[in-house]
């Protein structure tokens, strides 16, 4: 059985009613496709039934090495990423944004969480 399959099968023992959500998970990160998400995209894409629960499947995930976590800032004005950072504490109170020539404060509003699944 290999780690991913474990790590699974683990998830769908600890969270029984997102099987079908870690199923479907699954199957995005083992489709040989990378793809980058924001949570409200996997909500949308993988309908779970608790999205406090998918969060912690994330977590999860991104703790063990199988998917990846950023911080983006974002441009406002073209929502282009300006910044990308591995963990909150990097994150400065102010960015210069490159795209308009401006010193940016950080905010929720410019403020991305992005998972990369391989």
């Amino acid at each position: 059985m290999s780690m991913s399959s474990e790590r699974f099968s683990a998830l769908t023992r600890e969270f029984p009613e997102e099987s079908k959500t870690i199923e479907r998970l699954g199957e995005m990160i083992g489709g040989g496709r990378r793809r980058e998400m924001t949570l409200d995209h996997l909500i949308l894409k993988l309908d779970p039934k608790s999205n406090i629960n998918l969060a912690r499947i994330l977590e999860r995930l991104v703790f063990d090495g199988m998917i990846s976590r950023d911080y983006r800032v974002e441009s406002p004005g073209n929502h282009g990423e300006i910044q990308k950072f591995a963990t909150p504490e990097e994150i400065p109170n102010e960015v210069f944004d490159w795209h308009t020539g401006t010193i940016l404060p950080v905010t929720a509003r410019n403020l991305r969480v992005v998972y990369s699944l391989p």
